[in-house]
């Protein structure tokens, strides 16, 4: 019977032993297990910061050209309008000298 107590003694210890391992082996896999999230985390954050910054370059450049676009256009316009300021002066000049020479401006 001594014998029979002691081998459900050695049992229970046994099993305990094994739940002790298999506890020592599951917290090993969990913390390998955050550490390979941890290593995905960071590249997909670095990935993420190489992108954020791409994009940022981009719009800049995108910016940069909109606004010498933006220059170029306001200085064709006031060009094309000095052209058009110069002709309007020409016209009304012409038709002035034109009034004057026919003599209608002073009612002949």
């Amino acid at each position: 019977m001594e014998s029979f107590i002691k081998n459900i003694f050695d049992i229970d210890k046994g099993a305990e032993d094994y739940q002790k391992k298999l506890e020592v082996e599951k917290q090993k896999l969990l913390k390998d297990r955050k550490d390979k999230i941890k290593v995905i985390d960071d590249e997909y954050n670095k990935v993420l910061e190489e992108e954020q910054e791409n994009l940022k370059l981009y719009l800049s450049s995108i910016e940069n050209e909109d606004k010498n676009k933006l220059v170029e256009y306001n200085e064709k316009s006031e060009a094309i309008k000095s052209v058009f300021e110069d002709k309007k002066e020409i016209l009304i000049k012409n038709f002035a000298d034109s009034l004057l020479e026919s003599g209608e401006f002073y009612g002949e």
